[in-house]
């Protein structure tokens, strides 16, 4: 019976979802067009570059480097080895939902083990800070809550790792400077960039098609149903970032609340960039659950801090 249940309210959902999808030909060219805009001037500059430079940083052994400098800084807060320090650092800069896609790296060159894919995943969900600047600026203009956003969004990641540190110790690894040089092997550049470039666009097709997937729910639900424009906002920011981003831009709140709501729109990553992630773990033992419960934490605390701070220190 839990099966049958199982199989049957997808299909429903899927059966309706398609229905209402043909009843709205203009809505979805309108969707799939704003999907691919966000595609091509967001996403590929943002995470291509990125992507391309940790296959090279990978397959050239510059992972051992970074495990010796920080062998000993990730074991003592995160109880893991210094492969940590690759996927946090690059994650930082670029971007979720690259922190999957470096993690599956990793474990697929068996630099990491399931479980610590698992554990890492959980604290390395950081949003891009050229797009955290970006929007604070157009709803804030005021670069004490830029940062009061995003020093709270990157630090409860911080938190969120020493939270799961013992979700899986790792055998603690003895690393040497010599090893380390000596493993940086020397593939051929044309075939890893030609590599490089087809897995990464691998991922941004499929980064594109759940775009255009929760774009199209949001529109729907925007479209068929009544609702409150604060719910809207709220309903569009836990699907899609850009969204609810979007419509904290209409409502009338006051800063404190809508500083608030963006950093726990950032912080849950919206339902979009889960079934990113999940599509990217797929077919490993990773698991997503403990990547769910660190988001809604980190989602909880990042917003109450912003709120504390603001409250204390803006207001």
């Amino acid at each position: 019976m839990k099966r049958t249940i199982k199989f049957i309210l997808p299909l429903l959902f899927y059966i309706i979802f398609l229905i209402l999808t043909l009843l709205s030909p203009m809505l979805i060219k309108k969707v799939v067009l704003e999907a691919i805009d966000i595609w091509i001037n967001n996403i590929i500059p943002s995470l291509l570059p990125f992507y391309i430079l940790s296959e090279f940083l990978i397959n050239y052994g510059f992972v051992d480097l970074f495990s010796y400098l920080t062998n000993n800084i990730t074991y003592s807060l995160f109880k893991i080895n210094g492969e940590a320090s690759f996927v946090l650092i690059l994650s930082l800069l670029s971007g979720t939902p690259s922190n999957a896609k470096y993690i599956k790296m990793l474990r697929d060159k068996s630099l990491i083990n399931d479980m610590e894919g698992t554990k890492l995943l959980t604290f390395t969900h950081f949003i891009n800070p050229l797009f955290i600047i970006g929007i604070t600026n157009l709803l804030f203009n005021n670069y004490k809550i830029t940062l009061f956003i995003m020093g709270s969004h990157y630090l409860t990641n911080i938190i969120i790792g020493i939270l799961f540190r013992n979700y899986y110790i790792s055998p603690k690894q003895k690393r040497s400077l010599k090893n380390s040089i000596y493993n940086q092997v020397r593939y051929n550049f044309s075939t890893t960039l030609s590599n490089a470039i087809q897995k990464s666009f691998n991922i941004l097709i499929l980064i594109l098609g759940t775009i255009i997937f929760f774009l199209l729910i949001i529109n729907i639900t925007n479209y068929y149903l009544n609702i409150n424009q604060y719910y809207q906002c709220l309903i569009n920011g836990l699907i899609e970032i850009t969204s609810g981003v979007n419509y904290l831009t209409k409502i009338n709140l006051p800063i404190i609340y809508i500083a608030s709501l963006l950093t726990f729109f950032l912080s849950f990553g919206g339902l979009s960039i889960h079934m990113q992630t999940k599509s990217i773990i797929n077919n490993t033992q990773i698991k997503y659950f403990p990547y769910l419960i660190a988001r809604l934490i980190h989602a909880s605390i990042s917003s109450l801090v912003v709120y504390f701070l603001i409250n204390t220190y803006y207001m």
